[in-house]
């Protein structure tokens, strides 16, 4: 299970709602039935690595900045390639 909790004010935490800050961990339910096994984090964006070498990004993709040539935020994680661990 992934549980993440903090700023959300660009969907980063991927609760899959946007703007409301969390103060304590928040079960992750967009990840569910994934085995996380890295996560890399920013002010506005979230990475994971999945045991599946799937990479899923959230957060703000204001001029399409995690790669998926897109410019919203919907608190879900996409996933943007798969990768070589």
């Amino acid at each position: 299970m992934t549980f993440s909790w903090g700023k959300n004010d660009n969907a980063q935490l991927a609760l899959g709602k946007l703007g409301n800050s969390e103060p304590t961990p928040q079960l992750v339910k967009t990840l569910q039935g994934n085995l996380v096994v890295k996560v890399v984090c920013g002010d506005n964006y979230t990475c994971v690595i999945t045991g599946e070498e799937k990479l899923l990004v959230c957060g703000n993709m204001e001029r399409g900045k995690l790669g998926l040539g897109s410019a919203f935020q919907t608190g879900v994680c996409f996933i943007l390639k798969e990768v070589q661990l």
